[in-house]
C-alpha cells in the first residue's frame, strides 16, 4: 500500500512564509489628510479591545478605514480613532528567496535519495 505524500502538504504550509505584515504608524493615519495605505494589499486592523479584521481594498474615508471582508465582498469599516494597530500585508523577498532555496534543496535531496535507492 502506498503512503500519501506529505511534501506537497508541507509546501502549502510554507507558502504564508512568503508574506509579512508591515506595521503602519496609527498616529500618522489619524493626522494625515492623505491616505497612508495603498489599498492594493490586505490590511489588518486591530481594535483597541483586541479584536482584528482584515480588509481588502482598504482606504481611509473621512474618519474611518473602509474596505471589503471575506471572499464574497461585504463592506466593513472601523473608525480611525478605534484603530490600535494597522498592518499591511506585503511579499517578503528574503522569506520568498529562502523558501525557493529550501524547496530546491528538498527536490535535489529527493532525486539523490531516489537515485541511491535504485542504484
Amino acid at each position: 500500500m502506498r503512503r500519501p505524500q506529505l511534501r506537497p502538504l508541507l509546501l502549502l504550509l510554507w507558502l504564508p512564509g512568503c508574506h509579512t505584515w508591515q506595521r503602519h504608524d496609527v498616529a500618522q493615519l489619524r493626522l494625515a489628510p492623505a491616505p497612508t495605505i495603498s489599498g492594493s494589499h490586505p490590511v489588518r486592523l486591530t481594535h483597541a479591545g483586541g479584536s482584528q479584521i482584515v480588509l481588502n481594498r482598504a482606504e481611509v474615508v473621512g474618519d474611518s478605514v473602509v474596505g471589503e471582508v471575506e471572499r464574497r465582498p461585504r463592506r466593513a469599516a472601523m473608525a480611525v480613532a478605534d484603530v490600535h494597530r494597522l498592518e499591511e500585508r506585503h511579499v517578503s523577498v528574503p522569506r520568498t528567496a529562502l523558501l525557493v532555496v529550501a524547496v530546491a534543496v528538498g527536490v535535489f535531496a529527493s532525486f539523490v535519495s531516489i537515485a541511491l535507492a535504485t542504484w
